[in-house]
């Protein structure tokens, strides 16, 4: 998950959480684990944090980190977490979210304004905390949005 705090306490910072569970996300109390990627001021940084941790959805924080980055230009999205986590696609250009909703295992997990699903043209996760380890290319696996809590 990545988030961009653009105002608030919190304005400038981004967050991208690297969250495993072994049950569906939407679960509430799930057993998770997380490792956490931070960039921005650290203030601000400290109140995203603290905002997430309220929200009960990163479970264990096994390490805090800098060395994350968020960008959208247009359709185009990008997200770099430390050295190996990295997630860039485009918006579908038809804005067909959700065509087969079978495969939509659930709802964001914040009420978002204007979610467009994405498809991810590059998708690397090595997180050796979570013992995670994946690739995937040329998914529809992204929600990108702007959501306000």
């Amino acid at each position: 998950m990545a988030w961009r705090f653009d105002g608030g306490a919190a304005r400038g910072a981004q967050v991208v959480a690297v969250i495993s569970s072994p049950v569906n996300l939407a679960v509430p109390g799930g057993d998770r684990r997380s490792v956490v990627y931070l960039d921005g001021p650290v203030e601000a940084c400290g109140e995203a944090l603290s905002a997430l941790r309220g929200r009960e959805l990163l479970g264990e924080v096994l390490t805090v980190q800098r060395g994350a980055r968020i960008s959208l230009d247009g359709d185009l999205y990008e997200v770099r977490a430390g050295r190996e986590v990295v997630l860039s696609g485009a918006l579908l250009p038809d804005r067909a979210c959700c065509s087969m909703p079978s495969n939509v295992w659930y709802e964001p997990l914040a009420s978002e304004d204007s979610g467009i699903v994405g498809n991810s043209l590059v998708f690397n996760c090595v997180v050796p905390e979570l013992d995670l380890r994946f690739q995937s290319v040329g998914e529809n696996d992204a929600f990108v949005g702007s959501f306000t809590w």
